[in-house]
């Protein structure tokens, strides 16, 4: 799977509110698709969904999300989005 056009996260990076990502978009169309939310990078534990709520561990830094896409019969994809802007 080819991604060409990066992922993104929607949302204002304040402590309590939701971020959502979006998938972007693939040169063959995914099947399924997986989220992996990170912080400065790194995986946050159990933060699997579309959407993701900011938490006090998240002020300072900043969050992104991976999407793993998939179809049958392709070898799956990855891409990660921008990260936002330091979380307040």
């Amino acid at each position: 799977m080819l991604n060409v056009v990066k992922p993104s996260v929607r949302g204002l990076p304040f402590v309590g509110r939701t971020l959502s990502g979006s998938v972007g978009t693939w040169r063959v169309a995914p099947t399924r698709y997986s989220y992996q939310w990170l912080r400065n990078g790194i995986a946050i534990k159990g933060a699997t969904g579309s959407t993701y709520r900011l938490t006090t561990a998240d002020k300072g830094r900043k969050v992104s999300v991976r999407i793993v896409a998939a179809r049958a019969g392709y070898l799956s994809g990855s891409s990660i989005s921008a990260a936002t802007a330091i979380v307040r």
